[in-house]
């Protein structure tokens, strides 16, 4: 019998709800849903207005535009949907779908995209007052001024902008939702590129030079913050190594090939990186990363670096061969030494004894450079002598010269010993016939032909077979001198 009399109670509570709801459908259609709901025309319809942030889904700076997942809340009074509640057996509350009501005409002022992604459809929650209640989901995507100057440390400030689309503050009056300027976190869903910093809002009154009357809306605010974790390593780590790569360029000898293909390197790779950034951030920004700035920097000293090296192999390998290094350069590269924390090899003192170097070795090619003109000089006179003319002198010919001049000289310092110490004439005379053979052989002149020369009979004496063997020893050594003159032939004019 109980549990009849609970089902019967609980059909006869449905059964005024429902009565409720078509009486109030009835009365609203006969009123009609495109008015305000008010008796008055006078009297100001007060929406209340708030938003609970469900999550960030993203920032695009690209086309700078913000996209968000939200609670819209909507609160105001309606006087079509007021009732006694003891009339229908204690019922307070009903939900009508909102197709049949009115509904305030509060939008998104600063909306990106045509498509307006807001669940309208959802039943509003009304009381016997006629306070209602009204809150749907929405995506909305609002404008946003991104500045990336200090990207990927930047913070981004973005706001939403509500109001009545079509009423003046005299007929909708639109106000903070419970009294809270802000946005509400209470089902926030964390975002992982996007720290919130605050959500501020705040209440304006806007007047037009056309018209009187205030437009009131709301602007809520977003100041968000950028986690840099994934960035800091994708794009600031490798920048650092990068860049201190660009050091070892100078640390690698001059000879070793990689002094050159490590600055092509790392140019390539801070290009790649540039390349990067500029896929991350927007292409028409008014302003323009530091990051983007570094790389350029670190772009340029890799260029600079390389131009360096290049003229340090230079020096290296062919600084030798030419004039001495200018005084300006080498005092700019001892200052880079000490930027470099390099210390200085040679000390004053050898410095002072590798200049005495210098200069003697200088020196010394003067000398050799006179030496070598007169040597050409001699023989440019040899030729003159033996009737060559403005011919080529061959080796063969300036053999005969040294032979023939040798043994002359010979022939005169073993007389002057004869002269001196008095020879024995007890000589072979094969050797004499040999040594008169050898004499014709060289000249084909007798001491008659050459005036100033002793008698050959002198050839015979001891002392010129000594002189004759220390002779075959210093033709030796000529013939090696005569091997290196063979590469090349003097010629004469």
């Amino acid at each position: 019998m109980t549990c009849e009399s609970g089902f019967i109670a609980e059909s006869i509570a449905l059964s005024d709800e429902k009565t409720l709801i078509k009486k109030i459908l009835l009365d609203y259609k006969t009123a009609g849903v495109d008015g305000r709901p008010v008796q008055n025309t006078t009297d100001v319809v007060t929406v209340q207005f708030g938003l609970g942030l469900i999550q960030i889904l993203d920032l695009d700076e690209k086309n700078q535009v913000l996209t968000i997942k939200v609670w819209s809340r909507f609160s105001w009074t309606d006087q079509l949907l007021q009732w006694n509640a003891t009339q229908y057996n204690g019922v307070s509350e009903v939900r009508i779908p909102t197709r049949d009501v009115w509904t305030p005409d509060i939008v998104l002022y600063n909306y990106a995209d045509e498509r307006l992604k807001e669940q309208r459809e959802v039943m509003i929650v009304t009381n016997h007052t006629g306070r209602v209640i009204w809150i749907p989901p929405a995506i909305y995507k609002s404008t946003c001024q991104v500045d990336i100057t200090n990207f990927p440390f930047d913070q981004q400030s973005c706001h939403l902008k509500f109001g009545s689309w079509t009423y003046d503050g005299f007929k909708l009056d639109i106000q903070f939702y419970q009294n809270k300027s802000n946005i509400s976190t209470d089902d926030y869903i964390q975002s992982n590129e996007w720290h919130i910093v605050a959500l501020p809002a705040t209440r304006n009154v806007k007047f037009y030079p056309c018209c009187n009357e205030p437009y009131p809306d709301l602007t809520f605010f977003l100041f968000l913050k950028r986690n840099p974790e994934f960035f800091a390593y994708l794009l600031v780590l490798p920048c650092v190594l990068l860049s201190s790569l660009t050091l070892v360029i100078f640390w690698l000898p001059p000879e070793s090939p990689a002094k050159m293909l490590l600055g092509m390197n790392i140019f390539v790779a801070f290009f790649l990186l540039l390349l990067l950034l500029a896929e991350s951030t927007p292409s028409a920004s008014t302003s323009v990363p530091y990051i983007g700035f570094y790389y350029c920097l670190n772009m340029l000293l890799i260029t600079l670096s390389t131009f360096l090296s290049v003229i340090v192999i230079n020096l290296y390998f062919r600084g030798d061969k030419r004039n001495r290094l200018p005084g300006w350069l080498k005092k700019c590269i001892e200052f880079l030494a000490k930027m470099l924390c390099m210390r200085q090899v040679i000390t004053k003192s050898e410095t002072e004894k590798l200049r005495l170097i210098r200069s003697e070795i200088k020196h010394n090619r003067h000398h050799n450079k006179k030496k070598k003109q007169g040597r050409r000089a001699q023989v440019v006179e040899l030729a003159g002598d033996t009737g060559g003319g403005p011919t080529s002198l061959t080796s063969q010919r300036f053999q005969n010269y040294v032979d023939e001049a040798s043994v002359r000289d010979s022939i005169a310092a073993a007389a002057a010993a004869a002269a001196s110490g008095g020879g024995s004439g007890g000589f072979d005379f094969q050797q004499q016939q040999h040594q008169q053979q050898m004499l014709l052989s060289l000249g084909g002149n007798s001491a008659a032909n050459h005036p100033g020369y002793p008698d050959e009979s002198l050839l015979f004496h001891p002392q010129f077979q000594q002189q004759q063997q220390q002779q075959q020893q210093q033709k030796q050594q000529q013939q090696n001198l005569l091997k290196q003159a063979e590469d090349s032939t003097i010629h004469l004019t």
